[in-house]
């Protein structure tokens, strides 16, 4: 039995013989399809280099496979790349699980939350979604500095996430937030718990507006829940390909200036303190390697030579290279 195995998910397992033959192997590789994205996407990119779109065309379309473990590959680590934000995502839910357990081990009374703050969508230009972006953090720095939130908060986690809504012509941007509050944050007459309209009218005082806002706050209740709540603030900033389906060029154009050079995911509190102690901060919460040894991948893996394949043009196959 071997597995290709990626960030210590297994997306394939099967004989030598099949894994070679490919045939089970391209019905479970989502790396197929993130390399089809990629050129999807790069087709429609209108304002970077030349470089930089072929870059994106051909990533993730080489890998070397030892044992059944991918070893090598050709990420090209470009910040609006379909493959390498999915590589992100994975490495940062990781990273986000592994704070949060530690956050639960050592402080056992700890409950999450998991809050998303919208607000009216803004017309889909370059210059209305920046100065939106713009406006939205600041506005966060001021909504995490209100007593009433630090008082009930030990932390939090934000990111930011763009969406389009072609029918409209509108970007929605908006952030999801993991905040941990203690448990008594929930007892009946507790000073420290927020309700819906509060964390509303809390939100809408830091944005200065008088518009209607809308947040969503719900509790966290079981690992199940936590998965998912990690998995909602670690997912890509924006679905490139699906900006790129829907708004073609000019909106993708539009969103990747807007991002330019911004710092999307952000940590506070017990978060950043624990990241620290794991060696885990903003910076490097996204990494990923192009060489990995996952866990569960087959032990004899080092001793094992080095496969290349490529994923063929047209069929997107992944071919033995010799």
């Amino acid at each position: 039995m071997s597995t290709l195995c990626i960030n210590n998910n297994i997306f394939w397992a099967g004989s030598q013989e099949d894994f070679f033959d490919n045939t089970k192997l391209i019905n479970h590789m989502i790396l197929k399809e993130k390399a089809i994205d990629t050129i999807a996407t790069a087709a429609k990119i209108a304002n970077k280099s030349d470089a930089y779109i072929t870059n994106i065309r051909v990533c993730g379309h080489f890998i070397g496979v030892q044992n059944g473990a991918v070893k090598e590959a050709n990420f090209c680590r470009a910040r609006f790349c379909p493959v390498c934000q999915w590589k992100r995502s994975l490495a940062t839910y990781h990273n986000v699980k592994l704070i949060c357990e530690s956050i639960k081990k050592e402080y056992s009374d700890s409950r999450f939350l998991l809050l998303t703050l919208t607000q009216k969508n803004v017309f889909a230009s370059s210059e209305t979604l920046i100065d939106e972006i713009d406006r939205i953090l600041y506005a966060y720095k001021k909504f995490r500095q209100f007593k009433t939130i630090k008082k009930a908060s030990r932390g939090m986690i934000k990111t930011l996430e763009v969406t389009y809504n072609p029918n409209r012509g509108e970007f929605h941007p908006h952030m999801h937030i993991i905040l941990c509050v203690p448990a008594c944050y929930f007892q009946k007459g507790n000073d420290l718990y927020i309700s819906q309209k509060q964390y509303c009218e809390l939100w809408k005082i830091a944005l200065e507006t008088s518009e209607n806002v809308s947040c969503d706050i719900r509790a966290i209740k079981s690992d199940d829940d936590i998965s998912g709540a990690v998995a909602e603030v670690c997912k890509y900033a924006v679905k490139l390909n699906s900006v790129a389906d829907k708004g073609g060029a000019i909106m993708l154009s539009h969103i990747m200036s807007a991002l330019h050079g911004r710092r999307l995911f952000t940590m506070a509190g017990i978060f950043r303190k624990k990241g620290k102690e794991l060696g885990i901060n903003e910076k490097n919460i996204s990494d990923f390697d192009e060489t990995e040894n996952p866990e569960n991948a087959d032990k004899t893996a080092e001793k094992g030579e080095i496969v290349p394949y490529k994923w063929s043009n047209g069929t997107y196959k992944l071919l033995k290279l010799h």
